[in-house]
């Protein structure tokens, strides 16, 4: 049985933003969080895209897997870092380099009940100039 995938949207403002590069850093999230429900009785993943503030959006991706392990979380943007048997561990390094060259952020946290969540801030204004430029 597959992961349930819910999506809870809340209307936000457009963000200026390479659309491929922000599908990618969603993709990888949502591969990362579909590989850590994989087996359990009741796996869910959901997908969140709401207002931060007045100039940002906030999107998150929740599991209900086990979570990053503490030994791993110093170093989870890092290339290569990985737990799983498959994959290149770029996936989190990836779209860490890509929200920041948006001007954004993305963190991880502890889920609320367990699991992972991950939060990428993103400028609805685009990237800053000078990164435009490079």
């Amino acid at each position: 049985m597959g992961a349930k995938i819910g999506f809870r949207p809340a209307p936000a403002p457009t963000v200026r933003a390479d659309r491929d590069q922000v599908v990618q850093v969603v993709t990888n999230l949502l591969q990362n969080a579909l590989d850590a429900v994989a087996g359990r009785a009741e796996p869910r993943v959901t997908v969140e895209v709401r207002p931060h503030d007045a100039h940002q959006v906030c999107i998150r991706v929740i599991d209900n897997g086990p979570g990053v392990a503490p030994e791993l979380r110093a170093r989870l943007f890092q290339p290569y870092a990985t737990t799983k048997e498959h994959g290149t561990g770029l996936g989190l390094a990836i779209a860490h380099r890509l929200v920041v060259e948006h001007g954004g952020e993305i963190e991880y946290r502890d889920a609320e009940g367990g699991g992972a969540e991950f939060r990428v801030v993103l400028p609805v204004a685009g990237p800053p100039l000078d990164r435009r430029a490079a």
